[in-house]
């Protein structure tokens, strides 16, 4: 007979992304622990937190704890103080919702693997970096020795773990993220709010992301600078995210761009603005080297606007056929999905709109709160 686990199971979430200023891996917690909460209140559950996460947290339900930990991800403590309270905790199993975590961690755990994007990427240069990639690749081999399951956010991260990894599929869970829901109707006023955040009320295609090198900014600026040279355009670009590793890169570039002025750096938008600046866009292009999901073409798929992406496995699995790819870092061909983007009639825009809804509706955090949770008990039944 498989082992019951004995009493009412905890369940430790480290959620030290929490708080809405973090990207990807904060809003896959954002979105999924209070589904997570909901359904299971049998469940006791403690969060692990970020004291600038803890005024975002949801505190009403009755079977959660909320643990202040004043430890940063990547970081030293996160391998000393954060591993002293986890073991302090002894919780049944840890859900690491992401794949960095204390290495000598010994209790049942899960994680959340968004990508292996610093494998494929990471820079080696410099004693800094060299030493940051070292501990990147033992944190990723001690996850590989001790998960009892490792959390794919789509099957094209599931292929990069079982190839990069060496792990088999049955270590492998695959709960693939969810989407927004799609917004039909839009508010007076939303046009002129868009304008006055980027300072133009041009048409502009939007590139909305961290300004990292396997983003692939540098591909889009070469495809805008041929896009514009081609003249009779009025488009600008809007380059939106918090500058990071590549800024520097994006900043040389645009010293030698003619049309430099074309391409708006309006900084991190705000929440309640995103809705509007991808409806409103001719066109979102995401034009990533490597991704593990594409959070960003399903937010544009929600506002009804047509999607432009590199032809990685991650992007083309969430976009299907609603959205037109190019080759990855072929500018040329990117320019044309541009011009073809800048050409669409108003019908064309609706029969776009309305297959990215329907591939929208493939992607539910509901459902990936319920595998998520079923996951937690399979494991729990299983321990000893």
């Amino acid at each position: 007979m498989t082992p019951q686990p004995r009493g009412r199971a905890k369940i430790g979430i480290d959620a030290r992304f929490f708080r809405t200023t973090t990207g990807g891996i904060g809003r896959y917690s954002r979105e999924l622990i209070p589904r997570i909460l909901q359904l299971d209140s049998e469940s006791e559950y403690v969060l692990f937190v970020t004291p600038e996460d803890v005024a975002e947290v949801p505190t009403h339900f009755p079977n959660l704890r909320v643990v202040p930990v004043p430890v940063s991800h990547y970081s030293l403590k996160e391998q000393t103080t954060f591993l002293r309270i986890l073991n302090r905790e002894k919780c049944d199993v840890v859900h690491f919702t992401n794949l960095n975590h204390p290495v000598l961690y010994r209790r049942p755990f899960v994680a959340t693997v968004h990508d292996l994007t610093q494998l494929h990427v990471a820079s080696r240069n410099g004693l800094k970096n060299r030493a940051r990639f070292a501990g990147f690749q033992l944190t990723l081999n001690r996850l590989a020795q001790r998960a009892v399951k490792l959390i794919a956010v789509s099957e094209a991260t599931a292929h990069d773990i079982e190839r990069h990894l060496g792990l088999g599929h049955a270590r492998i869970e695959v709960i693939v993220n969810g989407g927004p829901a799609p917004v039909q109707t839009w508010e007076a006023g939303g046009r002129e709010r868009v304008a006055s955040y980027l300072g133009t009320r041009d048409p502009y295609f939007l590139f909305l992301s961290q300004w990292k090198p396997h983003k692939g900014i540098l591909t889009l600026l070469e495809a805008f600078e041929r896009y514009t040279a081609l003249g009779h355009s009025p488009h600008s670009l809007a380059l939106v995210g918090k500058p990071s590793n590549a800024a520097a890169q994006v900043q040389r570039y645009l010293a030698g761009m003619p049309d430099a002025s074309r391409v708006l750096t309006p900084g991190f938008a705000p929440d309640e603005l995103l809705p509007e600046l991808f409806h409103y866009a001719t066109a979102v292009v995401v034009p990533s080297t490597h991704e593990g999901f594409g959070l960003g073409v399903l937010d544009a798929f929600s506002a009804g606007t047509p999607v432009i992406c590199s032809d990685i496995a991650a992007l083309t699995e969430v976009a299907g056929p609603a959205a037109r790819a190019f080759q990855v870092g072929n500018a040329g061909q990117l320019t044309e999905r541009m011009q073809e983007a800048a050409r669409l009639s108003d019908a064309q825009r609706k029969s776009l709109a309305k297959l990215g809804y329907q591939q929208l509706s493939k992607f539910s955090w509901d459902r990936a709160a319920e595998q998520t949770v079923t996951l937690y008990h399979t494991l729990l039944r299983r321990l000893p």
